[in-house]
């Protein structure tokens, strides 16, 4: 996915600093002294540390890097030698290899439970849905989405759910705005499209634009952003909006008001352990600089950071949590049906478990960002499914409930 980098404030600061030093970001950076390229890894706001990786390469097509988080692969369309190669870029060994040009696009997606790469790509004016394997190198047309009018997907503008196979990307028909469900996994394959809020701007001669979207795999939610005008039709800001996949509603989330610096946006992407969405966008108050907002969604607040060198094409390290959710460890449980789950969220002394039976007991563990146990138990719902919270300062925690065969996790917010 493409994405931007915003993160939320959490408002314990030690749990933010936990929080933020999971993060790791990977791009690309040029060095322009030396005219060559370099992978570079960041770990924002936490530690800072900053690792480059030269890449052989003379430049990329734009908007196509990529994060296979299944593997722990960075995938871009690079150019080497004067022809279009597929670049992978191992997270986990540092090493940097060579494939040929593959099905990437601006509007790709991975599959984080199995790796698969997906694209859509314009086809004579139709929409062509491609299933790409990086170690063969062959695409397989998954389904086409022809329809009269014009139709455009615009970068940044894809997100994925892997727990049930739906990439969902913001798109415009005839000059107006919808959100497209496209079902990977049904056979046959099918799509479906809703309409969304669309303002036409007269000084652009274009209907506002949906972009930076990114899908949360644990809270099912659905995110973007989109200026917000006033009445010249000058974007005085950008705000941050969660789409309920229904219906098309678009609730508001966050504003970013207080950064007049901040001229546009860049990339996006979104860190799934800690919740945080991070979009990066040039500053006009630093030359040639760019910076990175972070937005916590589980309070609805940001911190913004400086770049510490050029980065482009990034994408956000989710490998740990992928594997985690989806590898070897995660194989004998459903993470995608499961409707083991509890209320309220955000939580001030009590949460009240949502079983799938009553009678197996279930296990509740509740951890700081950082893997810090604070709870586990086991409850039995014949003796009750309340959790008393009090003894647990405010924070963000990682929850999860194991019941039988089933497990889920969440994120929990204690206020």
């Amino acid at each position: 996915m493409k994405r931007f980098s915003l993160l939320l404030l959490i408002s314990i600061f030690s749990c933010i600093q936990v929080g933020f030093s999971q993060i790791k970001l990977i791009g690309m950076s040029p060095r322009l002294s030396t005219d060559t390229v370099d992978v570079v890894e960041w770990s924002p706001l936490g530690t800072g540390t900053l690792a480059r990786y030269p890449a052989p390469i003379f430049g990329w097509t734009n908007n196509t890097g990529c994060f296979d988080a299944y593997n722990g692969h960075y995938y871009l369309s690079a150019v080497t030698s004067g022809v279009n190669s597929l670049m992978t870029f191992q997270s986990v060994s540092n090493q940097v290899s060579f494939s040929p040009g593959g099905q990437i696009s601006n509007a790709t997606e991975i599959d984080m439970s199995n790796g698969k790469i997906y694209s859509i790509l314009d086809t004579a004016g139709d929409l062509d849905v491609y299933e790409f394997n990086p170690v063969s190198g062959l695409s397989t047309l998954v389904g086409t989405i022809a329809e009269p009018g014009y139709q455009e997907v615009r970068a940044n503008s894809t997100a994925y759910d892997s727990d049930n196979g739906i990439l969902y990307y913001f798109g415009q028909d005839s000059g107006s705005n919808y959100l497209y469900t496209l079902r990977l996994r049904a056979q046959p394959f099918s799509w479906t499209k809703i309409p969304l809020v669309t303002v036409f701007n007269p000084v652009t001669q274009s209907p506002n634009p949906y972009f930076c979207a990114n899908y949360d795999q644990i809270q099912d939610i659905l995110y973007c952003v989109t200026p917000e005008y006033d009445s010249t039709f000058t974007n005085i800001s950008w705000k941050i909006v969660e789409t309920n996949v229904t219906t098309g509603v678009l609730t508001t989330r966050g504003n970013l008001t207080t950064f007049p610096y901040l001229i546009d946006l860049g990339s996006s992407v979104y860190d799934q352990n800690s919740g945080t969405l991070i979009i990066t966008g040039p500053d006009n108050l630093i030359s040639g600089g760019q910076r990175v907002v972070f937005f916590n969604t589980a309070t609805n607040t940001y911190s913004v950071d400086s770049m510490p060198t050029p980065l482009y094409e990034i994408v956000c390290d989710n490998h740990v949590f992928a594997q985690t959710r989806y590898g070897a460890a995660a194989s004998n449980r459903d993470v995608s049906l499961s409707r083991l789950g509890f209320f309220p969220n955000p939580a001030n002394r009590v949460i009240h478990l949502r079983p799938t039976d009553f009678e197996n007991p279930i296990e509740i563990t509740i951890q700081t960002l950082n893997g810090q146990r604070v709870l586990n138990r086991l409850l039995r719902p014949m003796d009750g499914l309340s959790v008393d919270l009090e003894q647990i300062p405010a924070g963000v925690y990682m929850l999860q409930l194991r019941q039988g065969v089933q497990t889920s996790q969440h994120r929990l917010l204690v206020r």
